[in-house]
C-alpha cells in the first residue's frame, strides 16, 4: 500500500485526480474484480488446451488407424 500511495503521490502531480487512476478504473468497470476474471480465465484456458489436445490426439490416432 505504501509504494502504491508513493506512485500515486509522484503521479499526482500530472494527473488532476491521484485518488483512482482511471488506467485500473476503465479496466475495472467493464469485467469483475482481476482475481476472479483470472481464475475464470486460467480455468477455461485449461480446458479449452485440453479440449484441443484430445481432439487433436483423437484425430491423428483416428488417420493413424485408417491409413495403417
Amino acid at each position: 500500500m505504501d509504494a502504491h500511495n508513493v506512485s500515486d503521490s509522484s503521479s499526482s502531480s500530472s494527473r488532476p485526480h491521484p485518488p483512482a487512476p482511471p488506467a485500473t478504473r476503465l479496466y475495472q468497470d467493464p469485467h469483475p474484480p482481476l482475481k476472479t476474471r483470472r481464475e475464470i480465465s486460467r480455468q477455461e484456458l485449461i480446458g479449452r488446451i485440453r479440449v484441443l489436445i484430445g481432439d487433436g490426439l483423437l484425430r491423428t490416432a483416428i488417420r493413424r488407424f485408417r491409413n495403417g
